[in-house]
């Protein structure tokens, strides 16, 4: 069974530029002007396979 998680809290304030997360979504290892910019910061962190995502300006943030 897939559990949903509520991305609300962590991405909220982010409506435009690029997200990395945890492999578990439940964290924000970095964000960016550009895909490259997140796996690069995400990297240097020692995350070397984020979950990534393009911000956007929505009310509903659960994914499962």
């Amino acid at each position: 069974m897939t559990k949903i998680v509520d991305l609300s809290k962590i991405l909220s304030k982010y409506k435009k530029g690029w997200l990395a997360l945890s492999a578990d979504n439940k964290s924000l290892i970095a964000t960016g002007k550009t895909l490259e910019d997140v796996l690069q910061k995400s990297k240097e962190k020692g995350i070397t396979n984020p979950s990534v995502l393009k911000a956007a300006p929505v009310n509903n943030l659960f994914v499962g």
